[in-house]
C-alpha cells in the first residue's frame, strides 16, 4: 500500500492515542550457505509520521546482512540491533 493509505488506516485504528506512528517496508534477499545457515540481507525503509504536525518527520533506510539459522532470526537482528539503536540515538 502507499504511505497515505497506511497512515489513514493507522489513524483510524489508533485515533488520537499516539502522536507518532512508525511504519515501513522490508525487502529480504536470502542465500543458502548450507543446509543449516542462511545469509539474509534485509533492507528496511522506515518512516515516522507525526499526527499532530500531519507530516512525515523522518525517514531511515537500513541495510543489514546477518548469518542465521532462520530468516526470522536475521530479521530480529535487524530490528533489535540496527533499527532500535538508530531510534534510540536519533529521536
Amino acid at each position: 500500500a502507499d504511505d497515505t493509505s497506511v497512515i489513514r488506516a493507522a489513524q483510524a485504528k489508533i485515533g488520537a492515542a499516539v502522536d507518532r506512528f512508525i511504519f515501513g517496508r522490508t525487502y529480504i534477499t536470502v542465500n543458502t550457505e548450507d543446509n543449516i545457515m542462511f545469509t539474509c540481507t534485509i533492507r528496511a525503509d522506515v518512516s515516522i509520521w507525526d499526527f499532530k504536525q500531519a507530516r512525515k518527520i523522518n525517514r531511515f533506510t537500513f541495510t543489514h546482512t546477518a548469518k542465521a539459522k532462520s530468516i526470522s532470526l536475521a530479521r530480529a537482528d535487524l530490528g533489535e540491533a540496527v533499527i532500535a539503536e538508530t531510534f534510540n540515538y536519533s529521536l
